[in-house]
């Protein structure tokens, strides 16, 4: 939930206050996700306070560590197609320097991260975080469409390339200062410049690719884009961005090319690129949802749309009818997370028996789609299944993810185990 006052509204003393313990005890870790985190509760900062991030960023460095920089851990995150998103674990001592810099020069990089064009940036949020990636309210996304797309013809989806990956750390610099003042002004002691070299620290001291996960890096990354955004903006483009999803509406095909053209010109100045793969000129109108999902909200029982509290939980029977149908359209629809999303849209609406026969649908499709693991956690809770049958299964769990090292397909049952020892 986003608190309504948002960071610029506080003294600059609570400002900054709230963004360090932000930046260590909430969002250091990968743990942007809305609902269900990147990782499991029991793998968290909260006790990485900005008293400790002090002590160690005061710490000295060898001259060797100093070069060198430091390594990550990487976190492999199981995707809806079971490829690999590599997130980074970030070390203390390097993460205290960037943490620590972020915050003694806030006043100086925040006009830098609040990107009208940005559906995701930094902002208060009432757990303590300030980067989550929660999507738009459906009736606000569809509002907010309906009024973009009047009167336009075509509708622009583009993304970057390998987007983490690819950040030039230099361009950090560039987009705080602007590209030719920070060329003429290298000294390593500059305010910008140390953003990037403390950033740089993070990833062994290399200049290409930041760390997937930490707040840190989508600061980073809304600097360097925030510059492309302006560009967009000032050229006549009603245009908006989720991280590094863009979306614009267009008058004419000609127009929408000449958006393309300007979007990957702008974003070339700072080493991106365009993924050719996800770019695509849609003509209107068109839904503005996949279809897979208004197919499967067709497939639905029409009760659980309706706002009254008392209508009829869904029976085992019904859930599982469903979960199969959601088996079906991921089969047509390799693209899109389809099984997540449908065990999402049921799993708080069943009744007191229909637990225990969809936790064992669940956890089938768990061992092939390890995503769907942490659904396993609320059926146990709303069932009085066996505790030793459940531990047989999620230590099945964790010898299958161990050997296609699935970081989450490990820690997540490892995760609810715990939660449910006796």
């Amino acid at each position: 939930m986003l608190i309504s006052t948002g960071l610029s509204q506080l003294n600059e003393e609570s400002k900054k206050y709230y963004l360090y313990r932000a930046l260590t005890c909430h969002n250091y870790f990968p743990d942007q996700k809305s609902t269900i985190g990147e990782l499991p509760p029991l793998l968290s900062t909260r006790q990485f306070t900005p008293e400790v991030c002090e002590a160690l960023a005061a710490l000295g460095e060898s001259d060797t560590r100093e070069g060198s920089g430091y390594d990550v851990v990487i976190y492999n995150a199981t995707r809806y197609n079971n490829a690999f998103r590599e997130l980074s674990l970030i070390h203390p001592k390097a993460y205290s320097l960037l943490a620590k810099h972020l915050h003694d020069n806030w006043d100086k990089i925040e006009p830098f991260t609040v990107s009208e064009t940005s559906i995701i940036k930094p902002e208060l949020h009432d757990d303590g975080r300030i980067m989550v990636m929660n999507y738009e309210d459906p009736i606000e996304k569809t509002t907010r469409v309906l009024t973009e797309s009047f009167g336009k013809r075509f509708h622009v989806t583009a993304d970057i390339s390998n987007c983490f990956n690819s950040v030039y750390s230099h361009a950090i610099a560039w987009g705080l200062v602007g590209i030719d003042f920070a060329k003429n002004n290298r000294k390593k002691g500059e305010w910008f410049n140390l953003v990037d070299s403390f950033q740089r620290k993070c990833k062994r001291n290399e200049t290409q690719g930041i760390p997937i996960g930490s707040a840190t890096s989508n600061i980073s990354l809304e600097i360097i884009l925030g510059k492309v955004d302006k560009e967009l903006r000032h050229a006549g483009y009603n245009v908006h961005r989720y991280v590094d999803d863009y979306s614009c509406y267009c008058e004419t095909n000609e127009q929408a090319h000449e958006f393309l053209l300007l979007l990957g010109r702008e974003l070339a100045k700072y080493k991106f690129s365009l993924n050719i793969q996800k770019t695509k000129i849609i003509e209107q109108p068109a839904p503005d949802q996949d279809s897979w999902i208004i197919e499967l909200l067709g497939h639905l029982p029409s009760r659980l749309n309706k706002s009254h509290n008392d209508e009829p939980k869904l029976t085992a029977s019904e859930a599982i009818t469903f979960i199969n149908y959601a088996i079906i359209i991921n089969r047509q629809t390799p693209d899109g997370s389809v099984l997540k999303y449908a065990i999402q849209l049921v799993v708080n609406f069943l009744n007191e028996q229909a637990p225990e026969t969809v936790y064992k649908s669940v956890l089938n499709l768990s061992w092939h789609y390890p995503i769907l693991i942490p659904y396993l956690d609320a059926l146990i809770n709303k069932s009085s299944m066996d505790r030793e049958n459940i531990d047989s299964h999620l230590n099945a769990l964790i010898i299958e993810n161990c050997k296609h090292r699935r970081s989450d397909g490990i820690c997540w049952p490892l995760h609810i185990m715990k939660k449910n020892r006796h």
